[in-house]
């Protein structure tokens, strides 16, 4: 089976909101723990590690996720047995049973049996924003299965049938920026302005060429964008026109793909990128115009990658 990514620790650099628990805990019995995951997130991490705190009763304990109320919920429930049966003979497998609930009907299930072979069960739940995977295990976390995932977000709840240990809860989210859309109504109307503009950054620009890093980036399409001064004066916004590859049904015509201020230096600008997926790029982008003003590169330094745009006609 495949183990838990790099992503987790991706997803865990980009994280907006934790509630992490790392030493060991007694907790009672019922919803023990709780978060949230907002409607709309681009990616999410869940952590939930418990043991057994009886020699003599089962450590039976679930985690949900996508909880909307009483019938509608996903949730993996983990079904440990005793200290006493364990005898710390290690590794044991045990069972973990995941069911989706939609208008309090089962609409999905799917069970596993995976290897324990400490008194401790992790359960990790980890949403990239194209699906969901659910991994388990003591000392190492393999998969268990690609549970379903609401997009529309929901409570995330640690339960316990019992009083159980808890050594970690945590739950990280990360959200896309709000879709903003140019103060132009129609490709047209940026058109007619950009007949009267005499400045040299103000134009529309199509995609000539890339150099990404594979490792650590990709092109979300071969794009036309135009780009136009700021309402407020400050800046630049960055309208998307045309090309988008990846996720296009997020890319409406007019949507802000980013913003450009100027710096001290001459035709270089400090960049603001929206990313194919929504995520909201700031760190050290910056944009550099030839000095024919022919000629846009879009720079990606942290991510080792650039952009080059050509101005239209």
């Amino acid at each position: 089976m495949t183990r838990i990514s790099a992503i987790a620790a991706l997803i865990l650099m980009a994280a907006c909101s934790v509630l992490a628990k790392d030493t060991a805990q007694t907790i009672a019995q019922g919803i023990t723990q709780a978060d949230s995951i907002p409607a709309g997130a681009l990616s999410a991490y869940v952590h939930a590690r418990v043991g057994s705190k009886s020699t003599s009763a089962a450590a039976n304990w679930a985690l949900a996720w996508g909880v909307a109320d009483a019938d509608n919920y996903t949730i993996a429930h983990v079904s440990m047995p005793p200290l006493a049966d364990l005898a710390g003979l290690y590794p044991t497998n045990i069972e973990i049973e995941v069911q989706q609930w939609r208008d309090g009907q089962l609409a999905w299930s799917e069970t596993a049996r995976q290897p324990m072979d400490d008194r401790y069960f992790s359960l990790k739940l980890v949403y990239d924003g194209i699906g969901a995977r659910l991994y388990g295990g003591s000392k190492e976390q393999q998969l268990i299965c690609t549970p379903p995932f609401s997009t529309a977000g929901g409570a995330v709840e640690l339960r316990a049938e019992s009083e159980l240990q808890c050594e970690r809860f945590e739950s990280y989210s990360t959200r896309g920026a709000a879709i903003e859309m140019a103060h132009f109504p129609t490709i047209e109307s940026i058109d007619q302005y950009l007949l009267t503009t005499t400045d040299p950054l103000e134009g529309k620009w199509c995609y000539i060429d890339r150099d990404v890093d594979q490792n650590r980036a990709s092109i979300g399409g071969k794009y036309t964008l135009a780009i136009v001064k700021s309402p407020d004066g400050k800046g630049y916004d960055i309208v998307y026109l045309a090309g988008a590859d990846k996720e296009p049904e997020k890319w409406p015509e007019l949507r802000i793909k980013g913003r450009l201020e100027p710096t001290i230096f001459a035709n270089n600008y400090d960049m603001v990128w929206i990313e194919a997926g929504g995520r909201t790029l700031t760190d050290d982008n910056n944009a550099v115009l030839s000095a024919d003003g022919a000629l846009l590169t879009l720079k990606f330094p942290i991510y080792k990658s650039q952009l080059r745009l050509r101005r239209m006609p």
